[in-house]
């Protein structure tokens, strides 16, 4: 099996920069794939599962969900099912800065299912925000960041907010917290020290004491534990080949990734699969 496709919101771009907005109409499943922009759905009609991170999750009217570009997931509609949701892909400008401090400041998923009054007005705001899209009015693009973010900030109302996963301490340093979610994000990429340090304006040395300080860890050790994660996923998740699931998960060397898979979970790759 190849590397699940990996999506570029250029490619899908027309008309404004860092959005796009499609109403899916899926009769057969969307292959396992990830990509490089956040994606916002809810689902019209329909019924269906979703796979998400290894984890399978039903679809059906009222669910609406936020991807990062660090998830990967596959769509399969229930069979002889017509699947309608609509479909919001973006890039980081788009969002207000403390609306993604709020949406990203733990690593839970934000997917919720609504009731029936609560779909009346995310409906009621889709629609809006596909009309201020398909429009040519002035202010269009001041209209539909400021519908996706509203969105946004009633999907984190309605998501059941942790502030830490289980067994980890709270992050008060906001400077911290802004710097682990670029890093949420974008982990399976060629991260240092020095680049997120300067992302978020400090030292690399000051940078590197604070770090530890909030998260008890090392930023190495941080972004390898996520990687670890992210590639026991893909092992239950998909029949890519162990050495696929080395590089796709940040990993730039094969015995490396082995050693390390090995000590964080008491068994080889092969082992696990």
């Amino acid at each position: 099996m190849m590397e699940p496709t990996r999506l570029i919101i250029h490619d899908f771009v027309l008309s404004l920069p860092s959005f796009h907005m499609a109403i899916h109409e899926l009769k057969e499943s969307v292959p396992m794939h990830w990509h490089d922009f956040y994606e916002l759905s809810y689902v019209i009609s329909g019924t269906g599962t979703h796979n998400l991170n290894g984890t399978v999750q039903p679809l059906a009217k009222g669910v609406f969900m936020l991807l990062t570009p660090a998830d990967f997931h596959e769509v399969m509609p229930d069979e002889g099912n017509l699947l309608r949701k609509f479909n919001v892909i973006f890039k980081e400008d788009m969002l207000e800065p403390e609306l993604a401090s709020l949406l990203f400041q733990d690593l839970s998923h934000k997917m919720v299912a609504l009731d029936e009054m609560d779909c009346a007005a995310i409906e009621a705001d889709f629609n809006r925000l596909w009309m201020e899209y398909s429009s040519n009015q002035e202010g269009r693009r001041v209209g539909v960041r400021s519908t996706l973010n509203r969105l946004l900030l009633d999907l984190f109302r309605k998501s059941e907010v942790q502030m830490t996963k289980e067994g980890s301490p709270a992050i008060t340093n906001e400077t911290i917290r802004r710097a682990l979610i670029f890093i949420q994000h974008h982990f399976r990429e060629k991260l240092t020290l020095q680049e997120v340090a300067a992302r978020v304006n400090l030292s690399p040395n000051y940078f590197s004491e604070q770090f530890r300080k909030e998260t008890g860890i090392t930023f190495q050790s941080y972004i390898l534990e996520l990687r670890l994660d992210y590639a026991r996923s893909l092992l239950s998740a998909s029949t890519l080949s162990i050495t696929e699931i080395c590089f796709t998960s940040g990993f730039h060397t094969l015995s490396h990734f082995e050693r390390a898979f090995k000590r964080k979970f008491g068994q080889t790759p092969r082992e696990v699969r």
